[in-house]
């Protein structure tokens, strides 16, 4: 597998992206994010080599904790997602959003 850490701009751990190179698919998982406004999602991007692609979409559920549970799963686009120097990036899907997360993988 390749993998992912992901931190908050504050630096700490903030969720976890994980390729299966067999298969070519990734999870995403965090739950330091907070619920999103109405109408508004968080997006997973890719920055490879300073261009962005967009990867999908989390949904964002509640748990009985009080907290939140933001998660995506899917194919992996483009197929080889997690080389080294590739860094994931969660952010609001708004005009000038910052990243939330971000996480590079080493390889």
């Amino acid at each position: 597998y390749r993998l992912a850490r992901l931190e908050t701009p504050e630096g700490d751990a903030g969720g976890i992206v994980v390729v299966s190179p067999g298969t070519d698919r990734l999870a995403v998982v965090s739950s330091v994010l907070g619920e999103p406004p109405e109408g508004t999602r968080y997006v997973c991007l890719l920055d490879r080599s300073g261009t962005r692609t967009k990867v999908g979409y989390m949904r964002w559920e509640p748990t009985s904790a009080g907290g939140g549970m933001a998660y995506w799963a899917g194919d992996a686009e483009p197929s080889d997602l997690g080389t080294a120097g590739d860094v994931f990036i969660v952010q609001l899907d708004t005009p000038d959003a910052q990243p939330a997360l971000v996480g590079e993988f080493q390889g």
